[in-house]
């Protein structure tokens, strides 16, 4: 890979970066306009699953706890325009660059099948959202279904207004959602089996 492709690599890799930040910031921000306690990651982190996710665990990039509930997020900067169907197994990003990524709602869906077994809950206690940055440009289809950062406070008000949590149910979850607290071996484990699993989709394609 040349400088120049390692540079947009790292850039988009920044981006993201501050976008996530940014989305855990307005969750916290929301958080403390409640008067229930609640729970904001700091960080983006590991929740425990037995099943259907790379090597026993789903990374979320948000994750959020109230009484009206367990909220997950996955976190997209993107450039240029983002097309795809909800069903899709794969998006694409197209512009300067064209990239093809994990569609972001079928993600948080299953990260938030994994959180409603990890704190022991209905699943739909459980809600799963995909956000993205304002400035990107989405086919109608997608643009319905995520939320954008900018408005992420206004889009989730109403979420907010329910009970899905018992005071006791809120407890034991906020329990459990406190030691969920990043591990940094964990976090380049997994960094280190999505690059395998790349370097693997890429071979299978050659032999195709």
């Amino acid at each position: 890979m040349d400088e120049g492709a390692d540079g947009i690599k790292s850039l988009t890799r920044q981006r993201g970066e501050e976008e996530e930040i940014l989305l855990r910031k307005t969750l916290d921000s929301i958080g403390r306009t409640l008067a229930s306690p609640y729970f904001s990651a700091k960080e983006a982190v590991f929740i425990p699953a037995e099943k259907g996710t790379e090597k026993g665990f789903a990374e979320t990039d948000g994750l959020f706890v109230s009484k009206a509930g367990i909220f997950v997020f996955e976190c997209k900067h993107m450039t240029g325009t983002v097309i795809g169907k909800i069903n899709d197994r794969l998006w694409t990003k197209t512009g300067e660059t064209v990239l093809s990524f994990p569609n972001p709602i079928l993600q948080s869906k299953r990260h938030a099948d994994a959180a409603a077994a990890y704190f022991d809950v209905p699943k739909d206690c459980c809600r799963s959202f995909a956000v993205f940055n304002d400035t990107c440009t989405l086919d109608e289809e997608i643009d319905r279904n995520v939320l954008r950062t900018g408005t992420l406070e206004k889009s989730l008000a109403p979420y907010l207004k329910e009970t899905r949590l018992s005071p006791d149910a809120l407890d034991a979850v906020l329990s459990r959602a406190e030691k969920l607290s990043p591990d940094e071996k964990l976090r380049k484990k997994h960094a280190a089996y999505i690059e395998q699993r790349k370097k693997e989709r890429r071979s299978e394609k050659k032999r195709r």
